[in-house]
């Protein structure tokens, strides 16, 4: 069976780089002609509302962090950002009434300006985490994107709730940096490395914290012309599919029936849908599977037999098995060639 590359990529609104070349001036490097080698084109930046590409995006942080040898360049980015780069989303959330429903917004409306990372809160008794999963999680320069994104999220919930605020936590997939007082310092609380998860965690209370400036028929507004922008410009059904097999893997339960449910339709409309765009469950399960597995591999000394259970395999044969299938080469091989530093 042919496969679809594993390597897909997704698009972004160029605000996303907003205050980059700026940056990359003041550390004595042409952010300009980092973005030019990556592809991205001087009229793509013309306007913030102008896709780009994702994997090209990735290729430019890449770029900064070697240029640079900073690896917490994503925090520095993130530093220039404001929710502004999140266009009409950014505007909507500011007028939320409160916090729960400008978190709420932002995970459903976040593909309008980057399809390729998706949000969810998920609460345990009077803990909230935030979630950040970055879909195209084996292309250098994810760890930057990871920071920058986690840096920006926690951003936003200080534009709504003061600039003293902080989480109580922060975790990150990534290995940790030899020099972690960047992230301590950005943050202003505990770092997790090598986390499960990319997420801010923070009290429940702190969703039912009130919006200040919020208006309501501001709000209402804003939040119409989101609407008209996602059924005009939906994801494809199989990345949309993609991202509930994502989380519904870290749930434990990575299972048609379950997907199928986290999606709220029937297992025979995922299938059909699907299928009307030449794929299956299956094809999006191993994909995300693989991409997964090629992030443990890089990033972790994870046992092998473990990480087929992970990744919910019924043994290390199976994984292998699959893993070469998709790419060409042995779980242990890709490990090996693709050891990140």
């Amino acid at each position: 069976m042919t496969h679809r590359p594993i390597i897909k990529d997704y698009l972004l609104r160029s605000a996303a780089l907003e205050g980059f070349v700026p940056l990359m001036r003041e550390l004595g490097i042409d952010g300009a002609a980092l973005i030019a080698d990556a592809g991205i084109k001087p009229d793509a930046l013309a306007s913030p509302e102008s896709n780009i590409s994702y994997a090209a995006f990735l290729d430019v942080l890449a770029a900064a962090r070697e240029a640079s040898g900073l690896q917490h360049i994503g925090l520095l980015i993130a530093e220039r950002q404001s929710m502004s780069i999140l266009g009409p989303l950014g505007f909507a959330i500011a007028q939320a009434p409160d916090v729960r429903e400008a978190i709420g917004e932002l995970n459903q409306f976040l593909h309008l300006h980057n399809t390729g990372i998706a949000a969810r809160l998920v609460i345990e008794g009077d803990t909230v985490m935030w979630r950040l999963e970055v879909l195209l999680s084996n292309r250098p320069g994810v760890r930057q994107q990871e920071d920058l994104a986690v840096s920006i999220g926690v951003g936003i919930l200080r534009s709504l709730l003061g600039r003293d605020w902080s989480p109580e936590l922060v975790t990150l997939q990534r290995r940790a940096p030899m020099n972690t007082a960047p992230y301590r310092q950005a943050f202003r609380c505990p770092v997790e490395f090598e986390a499960e998860h990319n997420q801010a965690v923070f009290d429940y209370a702190v969703l039912d914290t009130r919006i200040a400036q919020s208006n309501s028929q501001l709000h209402a507004i804003l939040n119409s012309h989101l609407r008209g922008l996602d059924a005009s410009g939906k994801l494809d059904y199989a990345t949309e599919v993609q991202q509930i097999i994502l989380h519904a893997m870290k749930g434990g339960e990575c299972t048609l029936p379950r997907v199928a449910q986290m999606l709220g339709t029937s297992q025979r409309t995922l299938q059909r849908r699907l299928s009307a765009e030449g794929r299956s469950f299956r094809d999006e399960l191993e994909t995300v599977r693989a991409r997964v597995a090629m992030r443990y591999l890089e990033e972790t000394a994870i046992p092998l037999t473990s990480l087929s259970m992970t990744l919910g395999y019924s043994d290390l044969a199976a994984f292998s098995h699959a893993f070469r299938r998709m790419t060409g080469v042995s779980p242990s091989a890709w490990r090996k060639g693709n050891r990140a530093n």
